[in-house]
């Protein structure tokens, strides 16, 4: 039950932010639409930014393990925004809300989990060292992040596709080139 109450409030917050801007949308509203009263609300969730930076991470760009399981950059990037347009209104909301810097925070987690998930895909049948895995996460995250946070300043143009096949041709490359060196560091290593 408790899940399912956490759920439903997320998902009263996502029908109220398809109506009205978050600033407009208080505990009350999404009580008296959940049918809860507010100490259930904040037995799930602190605050209104706590359940906006819940529905970010949880909602927004969760993928499916099989969406980040591609071999490429750009499969992997398409999927994230594919999984962001489902939630394109209240993604814009959040972002344009006084709760950016969390919703940021949110947005750099996320990165970092769905870098975390591509590079273990096309990592598995190559040795590179630790400290040099960690930089090219770092590296490949900060881009995912840079690339987010321009897109949702365009207000998520769902053409934003075209933009990223270029970007991501190039950072394939890039890739491919880094790894081959950090293959042959490595082997030297032994």
């Amino acid at each position: 039950m408790k899940t399912n109450t956490r759920e439903n409030i997320k998902g009263c917050f996502l029908e109220l932010l398809e109506e009205s801007p978050f600033s407009h949308i208080t505990v009350k509203d999404i009580v008296e639409r959940c049918a809860i009263n507010r100490n259930t609300f904040y037995y799930y969730f602190q605050d209104m930014a706590a359940l906006a930076e819940a529905v970010a991470e949880e909602e927004f760009l969760p993928l499916p393990e099989e969406s980040l399981s591609h071999n490429t950059v750009e499969d992997t990037l398409n999927a994230v925004i594919s999984r962001t347009l489902e939630h394109r209104q209240a993604a814009l909301k959040i972002y344009h809300s006084a709760n950016r810097e969390r919703f940021e925070l949110s947005m750099w987690r996320i990165s970092q989990h769905v870098v975390g998930q591509f590079l273990n895909a096309i990592l598995k049948d190559r040795t590179i060292l630790p400290d040099d895995r960690a930089f090219l996460q770092n590296y490949q995250r900060s881009v995912l992040f840079g690339m987010t946070m321009d897109w949702l300043q365009q207000g998520l143009d769902p053409l934003a596709r075209q933009d990223v096949h270029r970007i991501c041709e190039l950072l394939q490359r890039h890739l491919e080139l880094e790894l081959k060196e950090l293959e042959e560091k490595a082997k030297g290593a032994h």
